[in-house]
């Protein structure tokens, strides 16, 4: 997820970035939001984190920076 928040600070403003991933649970915190609390000083301006829940079948946007 690293490599993708430096591919998104170089990426244009007018682009549209999110990172999608699928959910990954350990415990009661997803793989997704730990990684925006321990990582998110490396998250870009501007981007969208988003986790899939293939058994609900559904998208939650877990980070709107």
């Amino acid at each position: 997820m690293n490599e993708a928040m430096l591919h998104f600070s170089v990426a244009p403003q007018h682009y549209r970035k999110v990172l999608f991933v699928l959910k990954h649970m350990r415990g009661e915190l997803s793989l997704a939001t730990h990684y925006v609390r321990t990582q998110g000083h490396l998250i870009a301006p501007a981007v969208e984190v988003w986790e899939f829940d293939l058994d609900a079948k559904e998208a939650l946007r877990v980070l709107w920076a």
